[in-house]
């Protein structure tokens, strides 16, 4: 029999028989807010165990971008961000009129991202309903 510990869980002697090994931590649920996909791409385990770093890895490692707060990752932090951040936008814009096509650039894409958003959304709903 193989014995798992997953988590503080022990799975030594099948499901009639599970002991919490250790205090267990309360878990919580994100807030409010909508789950987005992973960005990430899915890696199998034998890829990943074979996978001798290359210049193409050790470039995208160093180029992206590191998050001090990782809780932006949470889908309603970031759509707040994203909303903050187009106010601020809005708010710069008028006080710095020479920066006009710089401005107009970023709210774009700003623009770009919330659009693909609520497309993601719309698909995903669409998916539910059936």
């Amino acid at each position: 029999m193989v014995d798992l510990n997953l988590k503080g869980i022990s799975f030594d002697r099948g499901i009639d028989r599970v002991i919490p090994s250790g205090e267990l931590q309360q878990g919580h649920l994100p807030t409010e807010g909508r789950l987005s996909p992973s960005d990430g791409r899915a890696t199998p385990r034998l890829d990943q165990i074979l996978a001798m770093p290359d210049l193409a890895d050790n470039l995208a490692r160093e180029l992206a971008p590191r998050l001090d707060d990782l809780a932006l990752l949470l889908p309603d932090r970031f759509l707040r961000a994203l909303s903050s951040t187009r106010d601020m936008l809005t708010d710069e814009k008028r006080n710095h009129p020479e920066h006009q096509s710089l401005f107009r650039e970023a709210e774009k894409v700003l623009g770009e991202e919330s659009g693909l958003r609520e497309l993601l959304d719309m698909y995903r709903s669409a998916l539910f309903k059936g």
